[in-house]
């Protein structure tokens, strides 16, 4: 008599991409001044970072460039999605107008911030 065998390990489904949405990268070093860097993509989250890695064209490669330089690293802490270019620009232009210093709106520095997180 054969011993039963697991059936297969199936693989969730993968996540759809996050896309057309407003980023807050959380440093995990400072880099002088700077701790976050909020930003936005018409694309796709992971595009964005990819670029903002890897590409020198990149909106806020200058600054995150230098902050890898030096050892530092970055982690996405908050997502605003948005179902339209035009919602999309609102949403950054809210949160910029609003929280002038987007380390105010970081759910890893302030984990009960209330604007924090991914909608």
């Amino acid at each position: 008599m054969t011993e039963p065998t697991e059936p297969p390990a199936v693989e969730p489904p993968a996540e759809p991409p996050i896309a057309r949405c407003v980023y807050l990268l959380h440093f995990t070093q400072p880099y002088k001044h700077a701790r976050h860097m909020l930003s936005c993509t018409s694309g796709t989250l992971a595009a964005a970072l990819e670029g903002h890695r890897h590409r020198a064209s990149s909106v806020g490669t200058g600054l995150l460039a230098s902050l890898l330089r030096e050892g530092g690293d970055f982690v996405v802490a908050d997502v605003w999605t948005a179902d339209s270019s035009k919602e999309l620009y609102r949403v950054y232009a809210e949160l910029r107008a609003s929280h002038p210093s987007p380390g105010r709106l970081c759910s890893i520095c302030h984990p009960g911030n209330a604007r924090g997180g991914r909608s």
